[in-house]
């Protein structure tokens, strides 16, 4: 069997489906490819179009895509005119952008056997786009291929998911992001040697995902997250220390739109999820906290009564303001519950 997209890191399981399909010919006219931003979704794409138009896959010893002949090299550069993205405009897929791509469906490819077109917010697609798409998904010509790349596939209209084999990108170990990160960017290994607790910061927010990881090599990328995430660590350390006079007073300069306060509260419940776990095992994997020892001494600090205590009370506010619930009056109620411990 030959080996396919051997440069993609992990997803063994999903490298071994594409190039299954490929070899044996088996192909599905589209697949959903869903996973978190930054894992890998769209090099895989781009990876399965060169391999159906690489000039050596058909011979002995060499992995798809080769990479390396004109037609890999024209796809994975952005050149090919059969290979055609896709993107939101402002906050999600238009159904202007399904009708534009109807038409050009039925056309011949220019200079490859197959078009794959490749939609990135695949679930962002309105409903009446997603209408719109179903029957071109249902019945395209036999040289197109469709990939709808996603991050919350069940967003996708039913009719839409019946018709594509949906298939998951791989969260990888943090040691392996780690160790990608540091041989794809100089930034990351120099933060690596020089500011080991920036890059720890980087490996966290990233989530297991090597292009997300790149992504916040960029400090202008990164620093607002990094602020986000040191407003809800001190959100949740400050009402665990009952210092609510403080809190009060962080709680009022917190930011007032849903969008950019929920994934400030969402980081202090992921804080107290890993000092809960913690309190259980010292060897408990941590997805907010990077200094384990630190994190430790300060579970031990409180009782588990009283961080799952918290923890309810602030996911009943969570839910509260995701269904847009006034913001001042949820927080105001989470501090008032906090200090009288109801």
């Amino acid at each position: 069997m030959k080996e396919a997209f051997s440069d993609i890191v992990g997803n063994d399981s999903l490298r071994r489906r594409l190039g299954d399909d490929i070899v044996k010919g088996t192909l599905a006219h589209a697949y959903i490819l869903a996973g978190p931003h930054g894992s890998g979704k769209h090099t895989i794409a781009l990876r399965f179009a060169a391999a159906l138009a690489c000039e050596n896959r058909t011979k002995d010893g060499i992995p798809i895509p080769c990479l390396t002949c004109p037609s890999c090299r024209k796809i994975l550069e952005g050149k090919s005119p059969d290979v055609i993205g896709i993107e939101k405009t402002g906050q999600s897929v238009k159904i202007e952008q399904i009708r534009t791509l109807k038409k050009d469906v039925p056309i011949l490819p220019n200079d490859l056997e197959n078009k794959v077109y490749i939609i990135g917010d695949a679930d962002t697609m309105t409903e009446e786009a997603q209408n719109a798409f179903l029957l071109t998904l249902e019945e395209p010509p036999p040289f197109v291929r469709f990939f709808l790349l996603c991050e919350k596939p069940e967003k996708l209209l039913e009719t839409v998911r019946s018709r594509a084999p949906s298939l998951r990108t791989e969260i990888l170990p943090r040691e392996r992001v780690a160790e990608q990160l540091v041989a794809k960017s100089g930034t990351a290994a120099t933060l690596a040697k020089t500011r080991p607790a920036e890059f720890e910061e980087i490996l966290t927010i990233a989530s297991g995902c090597i292009g997300r990881g790149l992504e916040l090599c960029d400090e202008k990328e990164r620093a607002p997250l990094i602020k986000q995430r040191q407003l809800a660590m001190s959100f949740a350390e400050t009402a665990l220390s009952k210092q609510y006079a403080s809190l009060a007073e962080l709680i009022v300069s917190l930011p007032k739109k849903q969008d950019e306060l929920l994934p400030i509260l969402g980081g202090a419940q992921s804080a107290l999820r890993d000092l809960i776990a913690l309190k259980s095992s010292a060897n408990a994997p941590l997805v907010f906290y990077t200094d384990r020892e630190a994190a430790t001494e300060l579970a031990f600090t409180h009782s588990t009564k009283a961080l799952f205590g918290f923890y309810e009370k602030l996911s009943d506010t969570v839910s509260n303001i995701s269904r847009n619930a006034n913001i001042r009056l949820s927080l105001t109620n989470l501090l008032a519950r906090l200090d009288t411990n109801q």
